[in-house]
């Protein structure tokens, strides 16, 4: 497999789409995890997978790519991990709300 460039389609979208077999989990290893009902082909910087192994601790999966053109940190969802890192207290709250935080 050569190396991903921006905006090209994720290898795991071009292997599920070529075989009907399941994929290896990132968490549990079982060879159970697909492309979830959610998962956006339009979108190359992120993927949604899901693992169908009852005792997987990590059903749902999102993988995103922050290597994804200069704008990827311009993205809701990289922003709100950013933030979730940082240990924002304002997580989830709108601008309003915001004003009267500590």
């Amino acid at each position: 497999m050569g190396e991903w460039e921006t905006g090209q389609q994720p290898w795991v979208r071009q292997r599920v789409k070529r075989a009907s077999q399941a994929l290896p989990c990132y968490f549990c290893g079982s060879n159970t995890a697909m492309l979830s009902d959610h998962d956006d082909d339009r979108d190359t910087g992120r993927v949604e997978l899901y693992c169908d192994n009852q005792d997987c601790d990590a059903r749902e999966v999102v993988i995103l790519v922050l290597r994804d053109g200069a704008g990827a940190h311009d993205r809701a969802d990289v922003q709100a991990l950013h933030a979730v890192d940082a240990g924002s207290p304002t997580i989830g709250l709108l601008p309003t709300d915001r004003a009267s935080q500590p």
